[in-house]
C-alpha cells in the first residue's frame, strides 16, 4: 500500500503526477537504457553476421525516438570509419555539427573564413552563455529525430541512388517504432498513463543525447573532438589532458588527434557500455565492447592516459563545452586538417617541365613537384 504505484492520486492531478514520475525515471534509468539501445545498434553494425544482428538492432532502436538502426546499418557509419576527418565523412554534416557550433555562428568549417573574428551579436552572446548552451543541447536532443528526417529527405531529393537504402531503412524503422508505441499505449490503464508512457520513452531518448545537458552528452562531445598541440585556438582544450611521456609530449609537433577516449572512472565506462573507449574502437571496430578494456591494458603505449590525448572528466568536458564560444570543437580535426592541406598546397613550389619526346631534348608537357 505504501509503494509509489499504489498512491491514490486525485483524477485532476493524475496527468501531472504520471508525467513527473515518468520524467524522473527517464532522466535516470531511462536515459541509460536508451543510450544502451544506441550502443547496441552501434556494436551490432560492426558484426560479421549482419543478417542476425540487424533484427536485434531494429527492435532495440524501435523503442527509442531516434532511428539508430538506419543511421548505423545503412552504410554511412562504415564510411565514417573509412574517412573520418575528411570531407567524405558525412557524420559531421549529418549529425555532429549540432554540437560542433551553434547556428548563430556561420564560420567556414574548412578554415577559409576571415582570419579576424567578427564582433558577436546579442543573439550570439546569448547562445554562447552557459544557459544558452543548455537550451541548445536540449533543443538538439528533442528535435534530433526531425532534424535527421529533414536531412535525409533533403539528401534523397539531391541524390536518389546514394540515399535510397538509408531512406528505406528509416521508413522500416519508423513503422516498427509506430507499432511499438501503439502496442504500448494499448497496454496502458487510461489516457494519462499512456501519455506518461510515451513521455518516458521520448524523454529517455532525448536525455541519452544530451537533453538538459545530461551526462550522456559527454559521448557525443568527446568522441571526435580535436585534441592538438598545433595551436591554441581550441575552446575545449581545458577538457583534455595531453600525453605525459613519449614523443607525443614533445612541443610543437603539429600533432592532431581526431579521436579521443575517456580515461576516468571504470564505473562510467560500464554504464556507457564501453562506448567512451572510442580511440580503441576506431582502431579495432570489430573487437567486442566487453574486450576493449583488455585491449587498452595490452597496449598502453597506444591507449593509456600517459601516451595519448584523453578526456579525464565528463563533468569538466561538459563545463568546457558550455563555456566555449563560437566554434565549440573541431569535429575530427576536419577544419585543421583541410586548412593545413591547403596551406601546404599553396606553399609547395611547382615546376612545370616536359617529358622528352623521343630521346633527350626539350619538351613541353607536364607538371613536376619542385
Amino acid at each position: 500500500r505504501l509503494a509509489p504505484w499504489n498512491i491514490h492520486v486525485p483524477a485532476t492531478n493524475r496527468h501531472r503526477y504520471y508525467l513527473l514520475r515518468a520524467a524522473a525515471w527517464a532522466l535516470t534509468v531511462g536515459a541509460n537504457a536508451a543510450f544502451g539501445a544506441q550502443a547496441l545498434n552501434h556494436e551490432l553494425s560492426h558484426a560479421k553476421t549482419r543478417w542476425l544482428a540487424a533484427p536485434c538492432a531494429l527492435v532495440a532502436s524501435a523503442m527509442t525516438t531516434f532511428p539508430w538502426f538506419s543511421y548505423y546499418f545503412a552504410g554511412g557509419h562504415e564510411r565514417h570509419h573509412l574517412h573520418v576527418g575528411t570531407p567524405r565523412d558525412a557524420d559531421a554534416d549529418a549529425l555532429f555539427w549540432l554540437w560542433e557550433r551553434q547556428p548563430v555562428h556561420r564560420a567556414d568549417v574548412w578554415g577559409a573564413g576571415p582570419k579576424e573574428p567578427r564582433p558577436l551579436t546579442t543573439l550570439q552572446r546569448l547562445g554562447d552563455s552557459a544557459a544558452g548552451g543548455v537550451a541548445w543541447a536540449s533543443t538538439v536532443a528533442a528535435a534530433l529525430p526531425v532534424a535527421y528526417a529533414y536531412s535525409l529527405l533533403s539528401c534523397l531529393k539531391d541524390d536518389w541512388n546514394a540515399n535510397k537504402k538509408e531512406t528505406s531503412f528509416w521508413l522500416l524503422e519508423s513503422s516498427a517504432s509506430f507499432l511499438v508505441f501503439r502496442a504500448l499505449t494499448r497496454c496502458c490503464d487510461g489516457r494519462a498513463h499512456a501519455i506518461a508512457a510515451v513521455a518516458y520513452l521520448a524523454i529517455s531518448a532525448a536525455a541519452s543525447v544530451g537533453f538538459l545537458c545530461h551526462p550522456c552528452i559527454g559521448f557525443w562531445l568527446m568522441q571526435h573532438a580535436c585534441a592538438t598541440d598545433a595551436d591554441g585556438d581550441s575552446r575545449m582544450a581545458p577538457a583534455y589532458s595531453g600525453p605525459l611521456v613519449g614523443p607525443a609530449s614533445t612541443p610543437k609537433l603539429d600533432r592532431l588527434q581526431p579521436t579521443l577516449s575517456y580515461c576516468g572512472s571504470d564505473l562510467w565506462h560500464w554504464l556507457t557500455f564501453q562506448e567512451l573507449r572510442h580511440l580503441e574502437h576506431h582502431d579495432f571496430p570489430r573487437i567486442p565492447w566487453v574486450r576493449l578494456p583488455e585491449l587498452a591494458r595490452l597496449a598502453p603505449e597506444f591507449y593509456s592516459a600517459d601516451h595519448v590525448y584523453h578526456v579525464p572528466s565528463i563533468a569538466r568536458l561538459c563545463g568546457a563545452w558550455l563555456g566555449a564560444t563560437r566554434e565549440k570543437f573541431d569535429f575530427a580535426c576536419r577544419r585543421r586538417l583541410v586548412a593545413n592541406a591547403r596551406g601546404r598546397a599553396v606553399a609547395q613550389p611547382l615546376r612545370y617541365a616536359a617529358p622528352p619526346l623521343g630521346g633527350e631534348g626539350d619538351g613541353m608537357v607536364y607538371m613536376k613537384g619542385g
